[in-house]
């Protein structure tokens, strides 16, 4: 009886892989940014608590 060959083959890991590198790579920067801004807007809350009215 033959074998059955099930699975992925090193290729299409290869592919995968590649492929979320690339949305990783693009998903960083917007995350990263999204945090930059959010200190940002909570630096500038906390100023303005200490400044007189």
């Amino acid at each position: 009886m033959a074998a059955k060959n099930s699975g992925f083959t090193l290729i299409k890991l290869m592919a995968v892989t590649a492929i979320f590198g690339i949305l990783l790579s693009v998903a960083f920067p917007v995350v990263r940014n999204y945090n930059i801004k959010a200190q940002t807007t909570e630096g500038v809350l906390l100023l303005s608590e200490l400044r007189p009215e």
